[in-house]
């Protein structure tokens, strides 16, 4: 590996450790782009609904297309009001023994894994992400079937330090030695069994 491939020094301000943190303001436009797309979901399953079977019933007094714009256009105003209040609200928090995530509007959540027990991190982008510019991680624990936890709304070289610094405490984890591993001196060696003290199991008896 030549100089150039070696990489450089992570800059010390993408992750702030036990500092609150908000989302990438871009995320709103992100969040946009979803209550459109959802707003247009459920205006097709209303229409269609009608179509198919409100029509056909006699206590249905709106003509077609009405109750299908309403609940489209009543979708549409949530999802174009929520994702600035959603944002001002949803911070992240990498502090030394956990991850704290504080978000929502009406209910708040503040939900914290425990880094100790935290497995895979991953960094995800979907299209809408790939547009924008942004990234997200997503935790997964131990003893978990799926994922615990996602921080949505950040610059992919922020995701990417997050995950770093994530994994720098699974990876001394798994450096640590089990029960079963004998102790190591400092010149790095384990005691045999003729360093074992007087008394103990495997100690050299006399006679």
């Amino acid at each position: 590996m030549t100089d150039d491939d070696t990489p450089g020094p992570r800059p010390p301000d993408l992750v702030q450790t036990g500092v609150p943190c908000k989302l990438n303001r871009k995320i709103i436009k992100g969040w946009y782009w979803s209550g459109i797309l959802g707003s247009i979901a459920f205006a097709g399953g209303g229409l269609l609904a009608e179509y198919f079977w409100l029509s056909e019933q006699d206590w249905w007094p709106l003509p077609m297309g009405v109750a299908a714009a309403a609940v489209g256009l009543f979708i549409l105003a949530l999802g174009l009001i929520t994702p600035v209040l959603a944002w001002r609200h949803w911070t992240y928090t990498i502090r030394e023994h956990d991850v704290l995530m504080e978000f929502g509007i009406v209910w708040k959540t503040s939900r914290s894994v425990p880094r100790l027990r935290i497995q895979h991190v991953d960094v995800k982008i979907d299209p809408i992400d790939r547009l924008l510019g942004l990234a997200s991680v997503t935790l997964y624990t131990a003893g978990s079937s799926g994922e615990d936890a996602e921080i949505p709304g950040l610059l992919p070289e922020i995701a990417e330090a997050i995950r770093e610094e994530l994994l720098i405490t699974s990876e001394m984890l798994d450096a640590l030695p089990t029960d079963d591993t004998p102790p190591v001196d400092a010149a790095g060696t384990a005691p045999s069994d003729g360093d074992a003290p007087p008394g103990a199991p495997g100690a050299p008896h006399d006679g």
